[in-house]
């Protein structure tokens, strides 16, 4: 995988808030699930759980926080060679993602 790793977004490329699209989010964390079976990873920790699976193929969410203080998430959910998309609003604690 040429430069995967090393490869970072474009900078003209900037994400905003989806509630007042403020262009200063932080990522918090990231959580997968797979047929139920969930990775969350965040707050320089990875942890598993076991949940109902109330939906067909992998749901991948990536959480942040807007410098205005919503928390929202950008759902993908991958089902048989078509990849959804939607901004999902969030409320609660969520454990942040490591950076420096």
């Amino acid at each position: 995988m040429y430069n995967f790793y090393e490869s970072g977004a474009k900078p003209d490329n900037v994400m905003c808030c989806p509630v007042c699209e403020c262009q200063n989010c932080h990522l918090h964390s990231v959580m997968i699930n797979q047929g139920g079976e969930v990775m969350e990873i965040g707050g320089g920790r990875v942890e598993n759980h076991k949940v109902e699976n109330l939906h067909r193929g992998a749901i991948v969410k990536v959480i942040f926080t807007c410098e205005d203080g919503h928390r929202f998430s950008k759902v993908f959910q991958f089902h048989k060679g078509v990849t959804f998309t939607d901004d999902e609003i969030l409320s609660g604690d969520i454990n942040e993602l490591w950076r420096d």
